[in-house]
């Protein structure tokens, strides 16, 4: 199994990042309920920080209630489990550090393959959101600047040539903007893996200007946290989204 068989090849796909250290209890509740009636097409679950999390009872407990496919994407070894149904592993590509390219990869390799998951790479490029996000400050890493659109075209490119099973453009959590509309279509038509977008998505307008740029799989983390019944509305007009879109493809054909 690799990411790209979960994602849906004729639709955007909506994924939901818990962050374990982040969600309370009653919050959380609220999240795996909502998420259970079928408003996320994908569960991700990891974090940024190296905090000790008890990751088996999260994924044990979202496993007995929740249908969708359940993907570890660990910020550090902390948060490895054999509950999941599969790693989405990441390499900071928009950054200069072999530590964060590989480095952590290879401390940790061992235990990973003990896990007998499937594995797939995911290429994580940082985009300026308007403030230092979590990743940046815990990594190091700078983000790349929006405008430097040919130099991330090309970073998403080259993750795809090295072999990386997709490419995540991500603005940072509580992003003050999401990636821009143009950026994501710009790099969608560049590669042929698939694209993930996330990032300071906190409300309608924002999911629809990073599905106007047709990404293959969007991600709703931060935003949750405050307001796990957002995933309601944002769900339901993805949906509307994915219909017209089917619509007007459907037209163009005939």
């Amino acid at each position: 199994m690799s990411i790209a068989d979960i994602i849906a090849p004729s639709k955007m796909s909506l994924a939901v990042l818990i962050d374990p250290e982040k969600q309370d209890l009653q919050s959380l509740g609220v999240l795996i309920e909502v998420i259970a009636n079928g408003h996320a097409d994908l569960i991700l679950v990891g974090g940024s920080t190296a905090a000790q999390l008890d990751m088996d009872s999260l994924l044990k407990r979202l496993r007995h209630t929740c249908p969708q496919p359940i993907v570890l994407f660990p910020g550090h070894a902390n948060q490895l489990s054999a509950e999941a149904d599969m790693i989405m592993l990441p390499s900071i590509i928009s950054g200069d550090s072999f530590k964060y390219v590989i480095g952590e990869h290879i401390n940790h390799a061992q235990e990973i393959k003990t896990l007998a998951l499937s594995v797939s790479s995911a290429g994580y490029i940082l985009i300026d959101g308007g403030q230092a996000s979590s990743t940046s400050l815990m990594t190091s890493s700078k983000p790349m600047a929006p405008k430097n659109v040919s130099a991330i075209e090309n970073t998403a490119l080259a993750a795809e040539m090295i072999g990386m099973s997709c490419v995540y453009l991500e603005a940072g959590s509580g992003a003050d903007k999401s990636v821009d509309t143009a950026l994501i279509s710009r790099v969608k038509t560049s590669i042929s893996i698939p694209l993930i977008v996330g990032g300071g998505i906190d409300g309608v307008d924002k999911l629809e200007a990073v599905a106007a740029g047709s990404p293959d799989m969007i991600v709703i983390g931060n935003a949750l946290e405050r307001d796990p019944r957002l995933l309601i509305e944002l769900s339901q007009r993805l949906s509307q989204l994915n219909e017209q879109k089917t619509t007007v493809t459907q037209q163009h054909s005939s």
